[in-house]
């Protein structure tokens, strides 16, 4: 995530089997188009600073 350039950057997809509830994991996008960079609308960017920095000090993660 680049808020400076108001961009997100796809490189792992979140899995969760539906046999295997709860054992989430990353992999690799299905196609090289998975893979992206996605613009945030300027409106946006706010927002999502706001949940980044209150994720982070809920997880304790920097």
């Amino acid at each position: 995530m680049d808020l400076t350039e108001h961009t997100i950057t796809v490189r792992k997809a979140r899995v969760e089997p539906l046999h295997a509830l709860g054992q989430a994991f990353d992999k690799d996008p299905k196609s090289e188009a998975g893979k992206r960079t996605i613009a945030i609308p300027p409106h946006v960017v706010p927002l999502v600073r706001l949940h980044w920095i209150s994720t982070r000090a809920r997880t304790g993660c920097s």
